[in-house]
């Protein structure tokens, strides 16, 4: 198996014409709303996981690479949202201007991996576990100076409701940073994508929509695009949001 990432481009390819610490906090359950993908279909996912977004292929998409830039950008208190089995979770070790990083996602299966993992190898700084809805956070408003989701917006039913709630728990001065799958600007590449995006997600990609145009999204939820850039062939994003004045 393969990540959402990597599955859609390889689902996308087979089938035509088809269309996704150094402290251990408890885990906080919050109900999950229908807004969020489904966390009963990833808790089944979660045992093969990792094995979906790692190795040479993600190295030679740029997606390590990828994963690694956006670490580097953190600083302060992080925020991740959709943060699965913790696949991001060992490029903020390096980080010294880290304090201390929230781990979110509405499935207890791909929490119950990354909770090993950070146990196995603890992050230098402080870290809490919470299972919830990325649209319904139980944190406090501009309590984060970043907030991250790696891969994460394509299964939300309604992705500009995230996003507007992670533009609420951000500081003003704060930054939303994301990597994602979105439609390439290619006319040809674009025009496939839009015409498989559908199959690939219902019969490949565990619900991932990868046509997403992630700009406009953010823009509908009232964020700034401050940066945005292209990897993996134009397949996939990555995006610096600032949050709109309160």
């Amino acid at each position: 198996m393969r990540s959402k990432a990597l599955l859609l481009l390889t689902t996308a390819t087979a089938i035509r014409p088809t269309t996704r610490r150094a402290a251990l906090g408890a885990i906080t359950t919050v109900p999950t709303a229908a807004v969020a993908y489904d966390a009963a279909n990833y808790d089944r996912y979660a045992g093969s996981y990792d094995d979906l977004d790692g190795g040479q292929a993600a190295k030679a998409l740029g997606i390590a690479a990828a994963r690694r830039n956006l670490a580097a950008r953190c600083a302060g208190r992080v925020l991740e949202v959709g943060a699965g089995t913790g696949l991001q979770a060992p490029f903020y070790a390096a980080n010294r201007d880290i304090t201390e990083v929230t781990f979110v996602d509405a499935s207890r299966g791909m929490l119950d991996g990354l909770r090993a993992k950070l146990s196995n190898a603890p992050l230098p700084f402080k870290t809490e576990v919470v299972e919830a809805d990325a649209a319904r956070l139980p944190l406090s408003t501009g309590a984060y100076d970043c907030v991250v989701d790696t891969f994460g917006l394509c299964v939300y039913d309604a992705p500009v409701a995230v996003l507007r709630e992670l533009g609420r728990v951000v500081k003003p001065a704060g930054r939303i940073l994301l990597l994602e799958n979105a439609r390439p600007s290619n006319a040809l590449l674009g025009a496939y994508v839009d015409a498989t995006a559908g199959a690939v997600a219902k019969y490949g990609g565990k619900g991932c929509r990868y046509d997403q145009d992630v700009e406009a999204l953010a823009r509908a939820a009232g964020l700034r695009v401050v940066r945005s850039e292209r990897f993996g062939g134009g397949f996939f994003g990555s995006f610096e949001l600032a949050p709109a004045p309160r």
